[in-house]
């Protein structure tokens, strides 16, 4: 099962996105901020971190190269709130694979979760069950 960790700040939001992925059966953890993060990042080795970011805070580009430092390995998908191209390149040099604006599209941040994954989007399919009327 696909791991994923989800940092941000803003408790909602990353409730909802914990629960999207949760519904499609990944291995989801969270965190409020990256301090809060690094040990589930070392520990629990994650597939993919979606990062969200405040591009008024300069330590969160620094905060994914702490996470890379952590686990090379880990795939960051950001998602920021501003669509500063100076923050979006910045990001990709520090070695995120994507930069979504808000207000995302949940099927762009699914295909490139999977896209990162190498699977196909059949491969995590959320089980709808019926419902008895």
């Amino acid at each position: 099962m696909a791991k994923i960790l989800v940092i941000d700040s803003e408790r909602e939001a990353r409730n909802f996105t914990c629960r999207f992925f949760s519904e499609r059966h990944f291995d989801v953890a969270w965190a409020g901020d990256v301090l809060e993060a690094l040990p589930i990042v070392k520990d629990g080795h994650p597939d993919i971190v979606v990062l969200c970011i405040n591009t008024d805070a300069p330590w969160d580009i620094e905060a994914l190269k702490s996470i890379k430092e952590a686990n090379p390995q880990t795939r960051i998908i950001i998602i920021s709130s501003d669509d500063d191209i100076d923050i979006m390149q910045k990001a990709l040099q520090s070695g995120a694979v994507a930069f979504l604006s808000k207000p995302i599209l949940l099927s762009e941040l699914i295909d490139i979760v999977l896209r990162n994954l190498k699977k196909n989007r059949r491969y995590f399919e959320m089980k709808i069950e019926p419902k008895n009327e």
